[in-house]
Order: structure tokens, then C-alpha cells, then sequence
């Protein structure tokens, strides 16, 4: 994560990759929490990338509110709060 917001990255760069990766560890119920919650920051750094990550971080945080453990829905509350704020 903090390779994202330390260092430059290209402009062309296809974050495609680590995207779906990323958002895939999301959906799986199998992923740690952890883990979980470190894709979340991730998707969140790259949500200027393309319009639908935002619109979609959204919607898999509103899963993970109901269906998550209580760390995740914590964590997916304040994720939540900050893409509904902008």
C-alpha cells in the first residue's frame, strides 16, 4: 500500500491486474480480514483510476456490511463514509 502513495507511478500504467485481483480477495469469504481490509485501502487509493471502482467498492462494501465480520463492517463503514462524502 504504501508503494501506491510513495513512490511515482507511470500514468500508463494498466492497473487492470491488481484490480480485479484486489476486488476478487474482496468477494472471496475464504479471505482473511486482513486481508480484506488491505483491499479495501487499495481500491480505495486506485478509485480515480476508472469511475466504476468507486461505484463498485461501494456496492461490495454494502455486501460485506451484511455479511461480514465486525471488523469489516467497521472498516467498511468508514469506506463507505468516505466514498459517499465526495
Amino acid at each position: 500500500m504504501n508503494v501506491l502513495k510513495s513512490n511515482s507511478i507511470p500514468s500508463n500504467f494498466d492497473y487492470t491486474a491488481i484490480i480485479e485481483a484486489t476486488f476478487g480477495w474482496l468477494a472471496d469469504q475464504h479471505t482473511p480480514v486482513a486481508v480484506k481490509a488491505n483491499c479495501m485501502d487499495i481500491l480505495y487509493s486506485l478509485k480515480e483510476c476508472d469511475d466504476w471502482i468507486a461505484e463498485e467498492l461501494k456496492a461490495q462494501l454494502g455486501f460485506l456490511l451484511n455479511s461480514g465480520t465486525a471488523a469489516i463492517q467497521s472498516r467498511g463503514k468508514k469506506f463507505l463514509a468516505k466514498l459517499c462524502a465526495k
